[in-house]
């Protein structure tokens, strides 16, 4: 129900209270106008679509950031990783408006913006599409998630509308492999650097098998997720010749085989009767150490990651199948195993004659 009054100013009040949801007036010069924003205003409120201004205008991206931080992003598969681009985030100057206020304009200039901005790992190039797509693909689920029924902060998504141009692109796939005497450089300059015997051992499994690096040493504990251990003694049967891993990236178990190199690794190893974690490394203890190395051996542009390139194009190289080699590497497709593969060019010319 909605009624007008004549204020002692002589201006009109319109209040409209429906059953269901709290009333909500405005003040206009003439009644015509405010007929008009009763009409409109109803009509938006039985759809759902209708905004309490004065609330929402109060709620900055940074402040909704950390309410999205505690309610949407506890618990995913990838939290660690979300929480680190929400906490960039709330660093821009972006953060500072008020949902409700940001427009298309904004993020389209968010995008142009970060595509000057060098990178932290390599400062001489400038940040991946890559990169970015995935700070905007989070900048829209958290606009998704501010105009839902929940929330109810602004109309729309504005990451939505974002011009063609602005919309980041697919990064060329990343090609990087070990060549030449890297391998035996890094092992070297991590045997020399490491007090933590384990991790020039991980880096060694990290070759041979394929493994992702949480699924060999475990992932650290979060505000909502448990600490999860990677791989465990009681999961390696070196007689079957194979390891179960546990809580993999794709929320399933998976069993791979252990080769020659990879068998003489763990055999040569201590094994608990109680068993445990194979591998006590930490997740910033590895890839401090493993960074610290490649500057030692005078390897540039190397990460961690790059190991699983490295030991997918080896298994293809071995003659293994796309198919086989899936099921080691625990790829969803066929497709995103020959993303990872790249062949080398040395090899194949050799077989060419």
């Amino acid at each position: 129900m909605a009624t007008i009054r004549v204020r002692g100013d002589g201006q009109f009040q319109a209040q409209i209270r429906l059953k269901g949801h709290p009333a909500t007036s405005k003040t206009f010069p003439n009644r015509r106008m405010a007929e008009q924003w009763v009409t409109i205003t109803e009509s938006e409120i039985m759809r759902g679509e209708f905004i309490q201004r004065k609330a929402v205008e109060v709620i900055t991206l940074e402040k909704f950031l950390t309410k999205y931080s505690e309610e949407r992003s506890a618990g995913k598969k990838g939290e660690k990783q979300e929480l680190v681009r929400i906490n960039k985030l709330k660093l821009h100057p972006l953060a500072k408006k008020a949902v409700s206020q940001i427009t298309v304009d904004d993020i389209e200039d968010y995008v142009y913006q970060r595509r000057q901005d060098k990178s932290r790992r390599n400062p001489e190039n400038n940040v991946s599409e890559a990169t970015i797509r995935l700070e905007v693909m989070l900048l829209s689920a958290v606009f998704e998630a501010a105009k839902s029924k929940r929330w109810n902060y602004c109309r729309t998504n504005p990451v939505r509308d974002i011009d063609q141009d602005a919309r980041p692109g697919k990064s060329s796939e990343r090609v990087r492999r070990l060549v030449g005497e890297e391998e035996s450089r890094l092992l070297a300059a991590l045997d020399k650097r490491c007090r933590n015997a384990d991790i020039p051992l991980v880096v060694r499994l990290a070759i041979a098998t394929a493994a992702r690096q949480s699924e060999i040493i475990g992932k650290d504990s979060t505000s909502t997720r448990p600490a999860s251990p990677g791989l465990c003694w009681e999961n390696v049967n070196l007689a079957q010749r194979s390891a179960k891993l546990i809580d993999t990236k794709n929320g399933k178990d998976r069993i791979i085989p252990i080769g020659d190199s990879a068998l003489a690794l763990l055999s040569a190893l201590p094994r608990p009767i109680t068993g445990g974690r194979v591998f006590k490394v930490t997740q910033d203890g590895l890839i401090r150490s493993f960074a610290a190395a490649c500057v030692d051996a005078k390897i540039e542009d190397l990460t961690f990651h790059d190991l699983r390139h490295e030991a997918t194009s080896r298994m293809v190289e071995a003659g293994l199948s796309l198919l086989e080699v899936q099921s080691v590497t625990g790829h969803s497709n066929a497709e995103m195993v020959k993303r990872y593969t790249h062949l080398d060019t040395l090899r194949l010319a050799k077989k060419l004659g």
